[in-house]
This record gives C-alpha cells, structure tokens and sequence, in this order.
C-alpha cells in the first residue's frame, strides 16, 4: 500500500471572515471528494480568514498509481478554487 499526500497552502483574499473561508473552500473539498477516491480537509484552522492549508491522501497499490491519482486531482482542486478566487501558494508532495 502507497500513500501519496500533499499539503496544500492556499490564500483566500477576498475572505473577510472564517465563514467566507469556509464557504470558498468547503463546495471545492466536498466536489474534489465526490470526484476522486481520495480524502482531503482543512488540516490547520488558524483564526486568519485569508489563509488555509489543505490535506490531500491518496492510496493505491503502486506508487505511480498513487502519485497520479494526487498529482490528477491537484490539477482538478487548483481549476475549482481559481473559480472562487483562491490563491495556491505552495504545494508539498510526498510519497509514503
């Protein structure tokens, strides 16, 4: 068993409160989960509307089927937030 994961910075400027954070990230989270066999969540909640970090883990029995499935669904979760004005800011991968 492989498990790709990435940790995934993002910056919400247009968030003026934790709600709006909230509603900017949860209807991307909840389509990247209906999408892809992965699991993914806010993994800080600081008390700062314009950031957040995001959890992404995907299992697979080989280590290129699990770093394509999370490197497909990165590609997928950057195109839904770019929708709602979020910012990626860095992305760390690792396989474990």
């Amino acid at each position: 068993m492989i498990v790709a994961v990435a940790e995934v910075r993002v910056r919400l400027p247009l968030a003026a409160s934790l709600k709006d954070r909230r509603r900017a990230l949860d209807g991307a989270l909840q389509r990247m989960r209906a999408r892809f066999p992965i699991a993914v969540a806010q993994v800080e909640l600081g008390d700062d509307p314009h950031w957040a970090t995001l959890g992404i883990a995907a299992v697979a029995g080989g280590r290129r089927q699990a770093e394509a499935l999370r490197d497909e669904a990165l590609r997928h979760l950057e195109r839904l937030l770019d929708g709602e004005g979020v910012e990626l800011v860095e992305i760390r991968r690792d396989t474990l």
